[in-house]
């Protein structure tokens, strides 16, 4: 079921923080020693995926992402959290791995294609919110379902939990503005 509200707020929004990125290396920056380390905690996400232990597993995939930003150990954290259920975070990082991996050429693209695979199976179980904004005061705060936005994300779908979403926005000195979709 997916479904796009407009939603127009007289508002702009601050910045999201990047989870991991200070102390991960890209691929091409790895050396021989962050690889090895990135892929122990590949296999043991994959041993626990395996027999189903998806806490686990999420915790070592991002372990290893976070020691080596591979788009395959990402791949996996978005599978992980799609069968963990949770569908909004799977759909924003596959969407993040096929941005990732496009810039990395043809070695991954078995990971893009895959993750535009999955992508089209967790559509069917979100919804999406489309929020723009005009004449905001500096330092106007928006968030969707208490997720902060960031200024790329105005205009654009929002992935979101089917049912009522609740969205708020916050301009300095005023009170909260809290609409419902």
């Amino acid at each position: 079921m997916r479904r796009v509200v407009c939603f127009l707020l007289a508002v702009s929004c601050c910045l999201a923080p990047v989870r991991g990125l200070a102390a991960s290396k890209s691929v091409a920056e790895a050396t021989a020693k962050d690889k090895n380390a990135a892929a122990a905690a590949y296999r043991k996400g994959m041993a626990a995926f395996d027999k189903n232990k998806l806490d686990d597993a999420l915790k070592d995939f991002q372990d290893s992402y976070d020691i080596v930003r591979s788009p395959n150990s990402h791949f996996m954290v978005a599978r992980t959290l799609a069968r963990l259920g949770r569908n909004v975070e799977a759909y924003n990082e596959l969407n993040a791995i096929i941005a990732e991996a496009d810039g990395l050429g043809e070695k991954y693209a078995d990971t893009v294609h895959a993750s535009y695979a999955k992508l089209d199976e967790v559509k069917p179980r979100i919804a999406f919110v489309v929020v723009t904004v005009a004449n905001a005061p500096k330092g106007t705060q928006v968030a969707v379902a208490d997720a902060a936005l960031d200024d790329k994300q105005l205009g654009k779908p929002v992935a979101v939990l089917p049912g009522e979403t609740v969205v708020t926005a916050t301009a300095p000195g005023q009170p909260k503005r809290t609409e419902k979709t």
